[in-house]
């Protein structure tokens, strides 16, 4: 219950470097206000996958809140997939909290995410990795542009069911050096 993972994370949270509660469909923004905002500062992976009560305006807030008290400024992964509700304020306050950080993200099947949003995760998460955009409305070849050209260690990214990609999508040039490293 919301109850008990709000008791266990008040105990826990303070050590706690990875958490994942994807599929608890009980949990709603007031865990992320609650519990995971006042005592979980050491976070370095957060997966809180398909979980519908979630809402924009919350996780911005919990976004807001580590930035403002200076926690979590080093989440290297993070995954709201397919939380649906998810859109511009969520993005722009995860970024703002944890992007110079991150190395993993996935926002897949956000519905609310508008492209020049989409497109500032080139500018302010230059350091990923992995970013998996797919089935986001508003992707077009144009965002995946940015993005590559900002994000230049970006080895996977992900835009299935974006229906505004095209094939004239930027591609990044691979070369024997990337592979095996300068």
């Amino acid at each position: 219950s919301e109850d008990a993972l709000a008791a266990l994370l008040i105990t826990l949270g303070p050590n706690l470097c990875e958490l994942d509660v994807s599929g608890h469909l009980n949990l709603t923004d007031a865990t992320l206000s609650n519990a995971l905002a006042e005592h979980c500062h050491s976070l370095v992976s957060l997966a809180m996958d398909n979980l519908p009560d979630l809402t924009d305006d919350g996780v911005a807030a919990l976004f807001d809140a580590w930035r403002d008290g200076g926690h979590c400024t080093s989440l290297a992964s993070i995954s709201f997939a397919r939380d649906a509700e998810l859109g511009d304020a969520a993005l722009t306050a995860l970024l703002a909290a944890s992007g110079l950080s991150l190395e993993h993200l996935d926002i897949h099947s956000w519905k609310g995410t508008k492209e020049e949003t989409l497109a500032a995760v080139g500018a302010r998460a230059r350091d990923l990795r992995t970013l998996d955009i797919g089935f986001n409305r508003e992707v077009t070849d144009v965002v995946v542009g940015k993005i590559l050209k900002g994000c230049e260690k970006l080895s996977d990214i992900r835009v299935w069911g974006c229906n505004r990609v095209t094939v004239n999508c930027p591609r990044k040039v691979w070369s024997l050096l990337n592979h095996v490293g300068k």
